[in-house]
């Protein structure tokens, strides 16, 4: 083979390598549907601890979200980590620009009051964020 029919085979394997992947994902998510369909703790690992109000990993790890674009259901939806933060940045930039009137509401992000029925919710870092 010629050098240049080289450089085309390996432009068509990288397409259908990217055609692939693209369609492994999710077509249309519904309400109540996750993608991929695994567990918190399945996906992320567990959590260290609880991180509790104004502690010192309180102040190191969790900042408050002002993003205007953004619904916040309570204060104690706005705190979580700078990589949550800068995710959910992201995403309620391409809702605007997206959708005219469209809009992100987060209903919990970080808390610190424990559940009994979910002892090691990643919501306790302020790690994962539940949107509508």
């Amino acid at each position: 083979m010629r050098y240049q029919d080289w450089w085309i085979l390996a432009i068509w394997c990288i397409l259908l390598l990217i055609a692939e992947i693209s369609s492994s994902g999710p077509k249309e998510l519904l309400l109540g549907d996750k993608f991929p369909n695994k567990s918190e703790t399945e996906i992320c690992g567990t959590i260290r601890e609880v991180i509790q109000r104004n502690s010192g990993r309180f102040r190191r790890n969790l900042i408050r979200n002002t993003n205007d674009q953004v619904d916040y259901i309570n204060e104690d939806a706005r705190w979580m980590t700078s990589r949550t933060k800068g995710k959910l940045d992201v995403l309620a930039s391409l809702v605007i620009s997206k959708w005219k009137n469209g809009t992100v509401r987060v209903i919990q992000a970080w808390t610190d009051q424990v559940v009994a029925s979910d002892p090691t919710s990643l919501h306790y870092e302020g790690r994962p964020l539940y949107i509508l």
